[in-house]
């Protein structure tokens, strides 16, 4: 029996490196993307950017060496066996078409998160505009100023905090501050209700923990996208000893089914009350308070408004949210406060809308201003809040780059725009920030604690860093 057992596992050893050779040797000479220019590892296997993103310098350097590819290469280059990049802003109108364009994502990209049935995570075109249509509308100009009156709430909590820090003189942890201040914001206004992360900074940074934790794992879990769904069906318990960041991150995505069941339950409590009433009206057009009741008010079928599904888009929104505009306001804060003239002439243009340095105004008269949208928009250009790929599939239409076509079924890539919801955090964070008080950079070098050197997802700054802090030195 040990004889034939070792012939068996010779016969399938041989296999799997025959087949490997023969997908190397397909993906070198006669994939559909084999007359692209690019380095032949990169065309031959996937492996490559894993294991760059991983060993590499300080990890998570594959973005650079995409940039010395275009260097070398020329604008489009195929950075792995079924991807090309594209480096010219003229050419993003062509990958990310409108209505008529179909575009398929990625499914090692979108799955990474173990959310395959959130918008994000969802790869096919038709279904992810299907289900995009309850969150934009959650999220879109008219609701985000209905919100307004929680976002400046969130933000006057801050400044509470700021207060804090002056008068025990305390130097600020600009990445535990904001990303408090981001995630309680957008817990209340997508889900009702927040950690208070804001007043817990070692529980924020805990959170901080868990963002980073992904990142440097996101490498393996698109090569195994199964790992978070199957870590999803075990008992998270002994997760906290094997890897205690892992566990954080499924207990979030628990926390997020506990929500949308509780709101399930909640809508169908109202729908059973109004019936009784004989309440009319179209649900659609109402006003909610959670992400959650907005979904299942929707014309989305049935089996979209699952608790487990729609956990899937409250985890996506809510790490990408919290995470991304916390970072932008990190950078934001950190070049006003590096450029005294910007940080006084942003007080004095927020002096001409706020009278009092807690005076609370519409957000379109902050959106009116104009010194204050520089900073933000700079912050965004500066920041480049994700530093990773996004790829589109064209599913029935091949791609023209000069004189390249792209053929239908492989990926292009460029960048994507950041979340609208951001804008209003941003503008009423900001406002009520620097109207109220003055602040000064303390032991922090731009070089080693803002500008980014690697990333999996999200830029990083240098991993010897000790990120931006800074102190209150006037309430105004």
């Amino acid at each position: 029996m040990a004889m034939i057992s070792v012939v068996a596992i010779g016969w399938v050893t041989l296999a799997l490196v025959l087949y490997n050779a023969a997908l190397v040797i397909y993906r070198l000479y006669f994939h559909p993307l084999a007359r692209f220019p690019g380095p032949k590892i990169a065309a031959a296997t996937a492996w490559w950017e894993c294991l760059q993103d991983i060993f590499a310098g300080q990890g998570g350097t594959y973005m650079n060496q995409v940039e010395e590819m275009h260097d070398i290469y020329g604008p489009i280059v195929r950075v792995t066996p079924d991807e090309v990049h594209v480096r010219d802003s003229q050419w993003s109108h062509v990958l990310y078409a409108g209505p008529g364009h179909k575009r398929d994502k990625d499914p090692s990209l979108a799955h990474a998160a173990g959310t395959a049935d959130g918008t994000f995570g969802t790869v096919s075109h038709t279904m992810h505009r299907r289900r995009r249509v309850p969150v934009s509308s959650y999220f879109s100009k008219n609701s985000v100023t209905e919100m307004q009156n929680r976002i400046w709430e969130r933000a006057g909590h801050m400044c509470d905090v700021f207060q804090k820090h002056y008068q025990m003189n305390r130097v600020v942890n600009g990445r535990a501050t904001f990303l408090g201040w981001s995630n309680d914001t957008l817990r209340s206004c997508a889900f009702g209700e927040c950690l208070n992360l804001l007043d817990d900074p070692q529980r924020a940074m805990a959170f901080d923990r868990v963002f980073k934790a992904f990142a440097r794992f996101y490498p393996i879990l698109k090569q195994f996208e199964w790992i978070i769904p199957v870590a999803l069906e075990l008992p998270i318990g002994p997760f906290w000893y094997i890897y205690t960041p892992l566990a954080t991150l499924l207990t979030v995505h628990v926390e997020m089914i506990r929500l949308a069941d509780k709101s399930r339950q909640e809508h169908e409590a109202t729908q059973r009350l109004e019936k009784l009433q004989g309440v009319p009206g179209d649900s659609e057009k109402r006003n909610y308070d959670s992400l959650y009741h907005a979904i299942l008010a929707s014309s989305l079928p049935e089996e979209e408004k699952r608790p487990e599904r729609m956990a899937h888009e409250g985890f996506e929104v809510l790490l990408a949210g919290s995470d991304t505009t916390a970072r932008t306001m990190g950078i934001a804060v950190y070049h006003v406060l590096a450029n005294k003239d910007i940080q006084v002439r942003l007080r004095k243009e927020l002096e001409t809308v706020m009278p009092h340095p807690q005076s609370v105004i519409e957000l379109r008269t902050l959106e009116g201003l104009p010194w204050l949208n520089s900073i933000i928009k700079e912050a965004l250009r500066i920041g480049k809040v994700t530093d990773h790929r996004l790829s589109l599939i064209p599913t029935e239409e091949s791609l023209q780059f000069q004189d390249w076509i792209i053929p239908a079924g492989v990926y292009g890539t460029n960048r994507l725009a950041f979340f609208s919801f951001a804008n209003a955090e941003l503008h009423i964070g900001l406002a009520r920030m620097f109207r109220q008080f003055e602040f000064e950079l303390y032991d922090t070098v731009r070089e080693r604690d803002i500008d980014h050197t690697w990333a999996h997802i999200a830029g990083e700054p240098d991993k010897s860093g000790k990120g931006l802090r800074f102190k209150v030195t006037k309430v105004l």
